[in-house]
């Protein structure tokens, strides 16, 4: 009844909501608010309780008047005192007679759920609202991490900076980055140091990046943590250059089952990725959200059916699509049957561009 009586006076056009709210009213009788602008349905009856509340809050105003009188008659005797003995003692103004606890309308079960349910933008702005937010989730909100070797010219071979809402470290460890805990990141993450990418996970408490990329060198890492970067299904880029990425049981993961975790993907880069005689087929068959402006899968070796490839790129290309696939390989039949595929089945303007 609560929750009804806030929100139809921030949404007073909202017809059905009020309804409802006369419904509630009906079977659980008139709601109680501490606003005089009450409807029909709402009640300001006074009871004994609230009474005897108002009594303890008055007191307690009273006495909070009292204990600044004395505190000020205090600090000019000890002003007095000062300058004869030159020791003077602070006055805690911050004293725990001054807690009051907040009684917040909604309970906290619909707290925590408001805050899981809210994205990243929503979440800052709760934190701006109210600080019971951030004091009972402490999870700061980083639109970019951004992880990058330091530069072979400087002095400062640990360089952290904060600029608005993201992270830019340079640095080939981890150290500098762990005074920066629980942060949630939101928008970007890059990744382009020679340092442990496991290491810098450890303190990112959730990622719901739409760009990933991690460059620079081999890097080793788990399903597991990739998932933790892409599952969240919100991929719109992802550069993974040269990655080797293992389950649980230590085998390699196939290029399919990354690509099974980007539904929204329109840039995908990838070098040396896994690839299965399946991979073709399994990728036609994926649900894709949006078109691919780019797809690059760096390989020296193709066991990819040009077939189902080609079934794949003319069902998910864009217009202009880049498509590049083996380094230094002569012109093959799985070149030749891909092209054929797109000149008889291509519906766009412009047809995707092949890389050779």
């Amino acid at each position: 009844m609560q929750t009804y009586s806030k929100y139809i006076r921030h949404f007073v056009n909202d017809k059905e909501m009020f309804q409802k709210y006369e419904e509630a009213a009906e079977k659980y009788g008139r709601c109680k608010v501490p606003w005089q602008n009450k409807l029909f349905h709402e009640s300001r009856k006074a009871t004994i309780t609230n009474m005897i509340t108002a009594e303890i809050r008055r007191k307690s105003l009273k006495s909070q008047s009292e204990l600044l009188r004395f505190g000020k008659n205090t600090k000019m005797q000890e002003n007095d005192s000062e300058k004869s003995n030159r020791k003077r003692k602070a006055f805690p103004y911050f004293s725990k007679d001054f807690i009051r606890l907040q009684n917040f309308p909604f309970k906290s079960n619909f707290m925590h759920y408001i805050f899981q349910a809210s994205d990243g933008y929503v979440r800052q702005s709760l934190f701006k609202s109210c600080k019971y937010f951030y004091s009972k989730y402490s999870f700061p909100i980083c639109y970019k991490l951004s992880i990058t070797n330091p530069s072979p010219n400087s002095d400062n071979q640990n360089k952290t900076e904060i600029v608005k809402e993201s992270i830019y470290i340079e640095s080939e460890t981890v150290s500098p980055v762990l005074e920066f805990m629980n942060l949630h990141v939101t928008t970007f993450f890059d990744f382009e140091s020679f340092g442990k990418i496991s290491d810098t996970l450890k303190m990112i408490y959730k990622c719901t990046a739409k760009s990933v990329s991690i460059i620079n060198g081999i890097h080793e890492l788990t399903f597991d943590e990739l998932k933790f970067l892409i599952g969240h299904g919100n991929i719109v880029y992802l550069d993974l250059c040269e990655i080797k990425c293992t389950d649980e049981n230590g085998m390699d993961v196939p290029m399919e089952e990354i690509l099974r975790l980007t539904s929204k993907i329109q840039f995908f880069d990838i070098v040396n990725p896994v690839l299965t005689p399946e991979t073709a087929q399994t990728i036609a068959n994926l649900p894709f959200q949006n078109k691919i402006h780019k797809f690059w899968f760096i390989s020296q070796q193709n066991e990819l059916d040009p077939k189902s490839f080609s079934e794949f790129i003319v069902k998910n290309a864009s217009d202009n699509c880049e498509i590049n696939y083996i380094r230094g390989a002569e012109k093959t039949e799985f070149d030749t049957i891909l092209q054929k595929a797109i000149y008889r089945h291509w519906k766009g303007k412009h047809k995707p561009y092949l890389y050779k």
